[in-house]
């Protein structure tokens, strides 16, 4: 799976500012299926948060 998607989590990386999770609430940030930098930016936190504990 991991080969499969690098090419698609390396993209988003850009928009990842690298903000601390820890106390982000992933169920109010108003995430949609619009496809503008404000919601590339909410699922690079979403891939890094499930990178991380897949790592676990």
């Amino acid at each position: 799976v991991e080969d499969f998607n690098e090419p698609f989590l390396d993209s988003l990386s850009e928009y990842d500012d690298g903000r601390d999770l820890s106390d982000y609430d992933f169920n109010k940030d108003g995430f949609s299926h619009c496809y503008d930098d404000a919601n590339k930016r909410k699922l690079a936190y979403r891939y890094r948060i499930i990178a991380k504990r897949y790592a676990q």
